[in-house]
């Protein structure tokens, strides 16, 4: 039982961990020689919230854009 609690315990940070390593994956990207990594999802309204460009190497503010007050998901996908 006490194993259970521990890993209930982890699953937040689990979840944040896996999100922050898929999302990138989701629009195009340069790499550090400056080729193009395509997108998993690259669509405009994806792009919109993420912020094109923001996991471009060398990656410095990647959730700025997606983070930003005036950007909610909500707004990007009803654009589309």
């Amino acid at each position: 039982m006490r194993e259970a609690g521990k890993a209930e315990d982890r699953r937040y940070a689990q979840f944040i961990g896996a999100v922050a390593l898929c999302i990138p994956q989701l629009i195009d990207r340069l790499d550090k020689e400056g080729n193009i990594i395509p997108g998993r999802l690259n669509t405009g309204s994806v792009i919109e919230y993420l912020g094109k460009g923001s996991f471009n190497c060398p990656v410095t503010n990647p959730w700025e854009h997606m983070l930003g007050r005036d950007n909610q998901p909500h707004e990007a996908l009803h654009r589309q």
